[in-house]
């Protein structure tokens, strides 16, 4: 026998109720909508992934920019108004011995060498600075005076007839016939017109960090 005709409607493409199929509540309409079913048939609300409004991520943005802005504002306060260091070395000839001094906001500290821990005087010359330095015996460096605008050569050769040590000087500029290098003056060899005219100057130089 031949089955009736189907006639010119099809049958619904969602299960009926008695099927095993899961539903899902629309959040639009209240109506039972399949699981699978990306979309309500009844309001056409979509169930696909929300998508969050481009303002609420520029807000986020903004959020972070300004926590990064306000941790480094901090971050610079501390460091100039806690952290910061100035240094004061003192040449006392008295007891024969270097002060180190450093000035804290918080709190203050010195070292104190001795002229016997140190072997040499370092006297830096170079194009953007001179340097003074300590050369110790145990193969330390430690800096007495720095500057980026003053020859400190001469205060360089008062420290090494103050302490009665050897005077090293680098040469970190050539000029026309010079070239870069090191070269040593012995204690009986320094210069004693430079000497006495660097001795016009303290012992005390300060220095920031």
């Amino acid at each position: 026998m031949t089955p009736p005709s189907q006639g010119p409607y099809k049958s619904s493409p969602f299960p009926s109720r008695g099927s095993t199929l899961d539903y899902k509540t629309c959040p639009g309409c209240g109506e039972e909508v399949p699981s699978a079913a990306p979309r309500c048939k009844h309001c056409f609300h979509d169930f696909g992934p929300e998508v969050k409004p481009r303002s609420r991520r520029l807000v986020g943005l903004f959020i972070i920019l300004a926590i990064m802005a306000v941790s480094g504002a901090a971050v610079m306060f501390y460091i100039t108004n806690f952290h910061s260091v100035k240094e004061n070395v003192v040449i006392d000839e008295e007891t024969k011995s270097v002060v180190f001094t450093r000035t804290y906001a918080d709190k203050l500290e010195s070292d104190r060498l001795s002229f016997n821990d140190v072997e040499k005087i370092e006297s830096v010359v170079g194009g953007s600075k001179w340097e003074v330095a300590l050369l110790l015996k145990n193969g330390d460096r430690k800096v007495i005076n720095r500057s980026v605008d003053q020859n400190l050569h001469p205060y360089a050769v008062h420290i090494a007839a103050v302490m009665e040590r050897p005077l090293v000087q680098v040469n970190e500029i050539a000029g026309f016939g010079e070239q870069k290098g090191t070269s040593e003056i012995a204690v009986d060899d320094l210069p004693t017109g430079d000497s006495k005219k660097a001795k016009e100057k303290s012992s005390r130089t300060s220095r920031e960090r």
